[in-house]
């Protein structure tokens, strides 16, 4: 089974390391961009989608590519504070 991990996060990495699994990063550039944004357990789920699908996409044109021989990990995590979901800080100060 090959197993691509859809994330560029270093924690996930490390975690699928830390557990002995061979695996491969593809990052892709799914849209995490909602216009009225839902429950944020709707928003990490449907990203997370996005991910996988994308790179699932990104996958289909490579000659190698088995389905069948393939799983592809992708998550995303929220932050939400007041009912209100906390997109990635854009700088230091953002974070702060």
């Amino acid at each position: 089974m090959k197993i691509i991990l859809a994330s560029k996060s270093a924690r996930r990495r490390d975690i699928l390391s830390n557990l002995g699994i061979d695996f491969t990063v593809r990052v892709s550039d799914a849209d995490e961009s909602f216009p009225d944004p839902p429950s944020p357990e709707c928003f990490a789920e449907t990203v997370s989608c996005r991910k996988a699908l994308a790179v699932l996409e990104m996958l289909k044109g490579e000659e190698d590519f088995n389905p069948d021989e393939t799983l592809i990990i992708a998550s995303d995590t929220v932050v939400e504070c007041g009912g209100v979901i906390l997109g990635k800080p854009n700088d230091k100060a953002d974070a702060a």
